[in-house]
């Protein structure tokens, strides 16, 4: 009797609460789901965004090194025509293509007296071009 009378009570406060207005239980699940989606979609935005900050940075990074590399092959080029005015060719070094390398060359200018480099610096999937044109007496 006194389990039937508890049972009883159980389902009349339940019952009871919806049609007065109160919420149901099931409110919480929902707002855990809720909340659950906010801070997913928090976290995947926050990895992305992490993921772009870093292709940026090895953008700029490698956009840097292939200048200095263009840079390194001019003044290697300016080095053998200290040794040797007369000199015209192409010096590569690093294996040029792959990254970390550079190719420059070396012709005689369209001034009388002077002599235009180009190089190529590499760094990763990145190519840098320096020309110059240097006097040479």
């Amino acid at each position: 009797m006194v389990s039937k009378m508890r049972n009883s009570s159980i389902s009349r406060s339940i019952a009871g609460s919806a049609r007065n207005g109160r919420r149901p239980r099931g409110i919480a699940l929902l707002v855990c789901l809720f909340v659950l989606s906010l801070v997913t979609v928090w976290t995947v935005d926050m990895l992305e965004s992490a993921s772009v900050y870093q292709s940026a940075l090895r953008n700029s990074i490698e956009y840097e090194q292939s200048l200095y590399q263009a840079n390194a092959g001019v003044h290697h080029v300016l080095a053998q025509l200290e040794a040797d005015l007369f000199w015209r060719g192409t010096i590569t070094a690093g294996g040029y293509p792959a990254s970390g390398s550079y190719s420059a060359t070396a012709v005689t200018g369209s001034a009388p007296g002077t002599v235009d480099i180009t190089s190529n610096g590499v760094a990763g999937a990145t190519t840098r071009r320096l020309s110059a044109t240097v006097l040479v007496n």
